[in-house]
């Protein structure tokens, strides 16, 4: 079983204190280098059912910049924000020695009606939180064969 330090837990704690949503930025370069271990994070994030969604796309330009943004024009990304807070929790757990597994919600209006939650609640987690049997690096879905990990990305060479 991983066991992480209190002074881990204490910078980790700090580092989820200083991440922030960051739009200001000086004009020197980022070093490749950095940005592909950056990315190399990827295939190590959750991922239902080992299905790594995630395609990335790199633009160099600040042409990106303008209006509509937030959810006013994207309001599926207060859903991306209650993932993110997700990943924060799941990162903090471990880092505490728990164990957590997001399952599936095969029929999500389901937990809603048994929990009587208001019908304007959309639920996004079914997480099952406790202090894991083994320790393994290796996803479960992997470990018995159904799914293979990607293991490679080439995402800053397009």
């Amino acid at each position: 079983m991983a066991e992480f330090s209190d002074q881990f837990r204490q910078d980790f704690d700090r580092l989820l204190r200083w991440r922030r949503d960051v739009r200001r930025f000086r004009p020197d370069p980022v070093d490749r280098g950095i940005l592909r271990d950056c990315f190399a994070s990827f295939p190590l994030s959750p991922s239902v059912g080992l299905l790594q969604p995630w395609r990335l796309v790199q633009l160099c330009s600040a042409a990106m910049r303008g209006a509509g943004l937030g959810t006013g024009s994207m309001p599926e990304m207060q859903r991306y924000s209650v993932v993110s807070a997700i990943t924060q929790f799941w990162l903090l757990a471990r880092a505490n020695g728990l164990g957590v597994g997001w399952v599936s919600i095969l029929d999500p209006e389901r937990p809603r009606r048994d929990l009587d939650l208001p019908e304007s609640w959309s639920l996004m987690a079914y997480l099952c939180i406790g202090w894991p049997q083994e320790a393994t690096e290796v996803p479960e879905l992997e470990r018995v064969g159904w799914e293979t990990r990607e293991t490679s990305l080439d995402l800053l060479e397009r």
